[in-house]
Formats: C-alpha cells, sequence, structure tokens
C-alpha cells in the first residue's frame, strides 16, 4: 500500500491542476473520470515496474521490434534508449533531492523554482558523462 500513496502523492500535485483546470471548464464529471485514468494508469505502472526485472521488459521490448528491423530500425539499440531511459528516472530524483536539501541549507524559502536550473546543470553533466561513456564502447 505504502509504494501505491507514494506514487499517489507524486501525482497529486499533477490531479489537482487536471482538477482545477476541468472544473473551471464546466465539467466536473471529465475531471473525475481524467483524473482517475491517469491516477490507475500511474498505479498500473507502478505494479509493473515494481513486479517486472528491467532485462525481462527490455526483452520484451526487443522482441517487439523486431519486425521494424525490416524498416531500418534497430531493435538492439531502441531496448539500449529504454534502458537508459529507466535508469535516468531515479537519476533525476536524486538530481532534485540533492537541489532541495541544498535550497534548504541555504536557507531559501519561497521560490522553489531556484531549484531548477541546478537540477538541469547536474543532469546535463551526466548526460555528458553517459555520452562519452557510450562512445568509448563504441555506442554511437
Amino acid at each position: 500500500v505504502r509504494p501505491a500513496l507514494r506514487t499517489l502523492r507524486a501525482l497529486a500535485p499533477f490531479l489537482a491542476a487536471i482538477v482545477a483546470f476541468q472544473w473551471l471548464a464546466g465539467d466536473w464529471a471529465a475531471a473525475v473520470r481524467v483524473c482517475g485514468q491517469l491516477a490507475t494508469a500511474a498505479l498500473l505502472a507502478a505494479m509493473v515496474t515494481a513486479t517486472t526485472r528491467v532485462s525481462a521488459m527490455l526483452e520484451l521490448f526487443e522482441r517487439l521490434l523486431r519486425p521494424w528491423a525490416r524498416l531500418g530500425a534497430n531493435p538492439r539499440r531502441v531496448a539500449l534508449v529504454l534502458a537508459l531511459t529507466i535508469r535516468c528516472i531515479p537519476l533525476v530524483a536524486s538530481a532534485w533531492q540533492t537541489s532541495r536539501e541544498a535550497y534548504i541549507a541555504r536557507g531559501l524559502r519561497g521560490r522553489p523554482d531556484v531549484m531548477v536550473v541546478p537540477v538541469i546543470v547536474g543532469l546535463l553533466r551526466s548526460a555528458d558523462s553517459l555520452g562519452e561513456a557510450l562512445t568509448a564502447r563504441g555506442i554511437d
């Protein structure tokens, strides 16, 4: 239950914005429906990622993309991109947490937008390092 609540807590600001927008547009039923669908999709995605190994997901994507190889797509490369995407999600969360801790340590209050630039700079540095590592291994 805790992982589900954590997922919903992270999604709460987006759900609130959707409810507000839909309510202002005058369609309360649509707000409830859209938020319910979004929350359900997020919970299902969290369940899949909690119960399935990343390697199994990547093998599945690679198998599903094999027919696209005839059109010039490289299923292994697409699987690599998906693996990197999955790997970068915790990296983004970590960068945000680090920036937040620095924000609080400096005694800043009321301007959380100033955390965005350090997060972006840190992520760009990580992306550069990752690109260099891939190039060093012969993956262009």
